[in-house]
């Protein structure tokens, strides 16, 4: 279908090492139009990095026939309104996580999606690399037997209390930011959408907000899960799946690799454990960014979706949900 170009709405961070310099090197995409509610920063941005179009506003940029898919990169609770918006545009949509605010806010979107027939996916990148097929392969081939247990951590320090990550009304928190990938994780690798949670805690901010969460479920199909996630402290990142005849280990399994500069920085080590013994499963050195951009072009062109579609998106919502309801926290409504 030749050149597939991509416009974003808005200049969130993540552009910087997730969007921008990886598209360039994706054949057959283009990062052709950027938006912003600010007229003058999208022109330089797009100056900057060479981007044909720039708008003063997300409406324009849907408006623009040549754009053939949208990336949100918006606060969480603006995602289900320019979802919506984008795929009424006829764009194809790359949404950051989580998909939605909650989960009515993910029916919708994943309605509009079967009405449309575009191809839509939630950016979770890091189930696009290597080391996540790896995983899903030794799960499901049985190498540790049947999975009795799994669990995640994410704990990532935010140094500045202005961001949306510590607003309630954006959907902010530990939970919905880095907290929906271990979420994520034990649901899939469980290979069950429905569970039960046994307990739940949130150390709630000023502002309004879980700085820290923890969570224990019990997966319909018998399989025990714990989460843990934070914004307001730094601490390893992990993956732990324990079956019937061995266990495996990932340390970093939401960012396996990472390129600074001349230096790739291999931030996992995958372990089988059968029995008594150890061994170290290697996997290709890639940015899970490359890998996600890659899959969603390909879904594109085969106009099939993706892993991480809004079912999955839908299925991750309704979890956190239950998360959060368990905990007994009060969130804003979301339109």
């Amino acid at each position: 279908m030749g050149t597939i170009n991509f416009g974003t709405l808005g200049i969130a961070s993540i552009h910087a090492y997730g969007f921008t310099p990886i598209i360039k090197d994706i054949d057959g995409l283009e990062f052709y139009a950027v938006a912003s509610r600010d007229k003058s920063k999208a022109e330089r941005y797009a100056k900057e990095h060479g981007i044909a179009k720039s708008y003063g506003c997300y409406e324009d940029l849907l408006a623009d026939p040549d754009v053939h898919c949208v990336y949100i990169a918006l606060p969480n609770a603006l995602h289900a309104e320019w979802c919506l918006k984008a795929l009424d545009a006829g764009k194809h949509v790359l949404c950051e996580k989580p998909v939605c605010a909650d989960a009515a806010q993910a029916l919708r979107v994943a309605d509009k999606v079967a009405e449309t027939g575009l191809i839509f996916a939630e950016a979770f990148h890091y189930r696009y690399h290597p080391l996540a097929h790896k995983l899903e392969d030794l799960v499901r081939g049985g190498a540790i037997g049947d999975v009795k247990y799994i669990s995640g951590r994410f704990c990532e320090k935010l140094p500045t209390p202005d961001k949306p990550q510590y607003d309630p009304n954006l959907a902010g928190g530990a939970l919905m930011d880095v907290g929906c990938y271990p979420v994520s994780l034990v649901r899939w690798l469980a290979g069950c959408d429905e569970a039960e949670i046994m307990s739940a805690n949130c150390d709630m901010l000023p502002s309004g907000v879980d700085g820290y969460t923890r969570a224990a479920m019990r997966f319909a199909n018998g399989v025990s899960a714990r989460i843990s996630c934070s914004i307001t402290a730094t601490k390893p990142t992990y993956a732990y799946i324990r079956g019937t005849r061995g266990a495996l280990f990932a340390a970093s399994p939401f960012s396996p690799t990472i390129d600074l500069g001349p230096l790739w920085l291999n931030q996992y080590a995958l372990v089988q454990r059968r029995g008594a013994q150890v061994r170290n499963i290697r996997v290709p050195r890639v940015r899970t960014y490359t890998c996600q951009l890659q899959a969603f072009r390909d879904a594109v062109i085969a106009n099939k979706q993706p892993a991480t579609d809004i079912a999955e998106g839908v299925a991750n919502m309704k979890l956190i949900d239950a998360i959060f309801k368990k905990a007994g926290v009060q969130r804003p409504e979301f339109d």
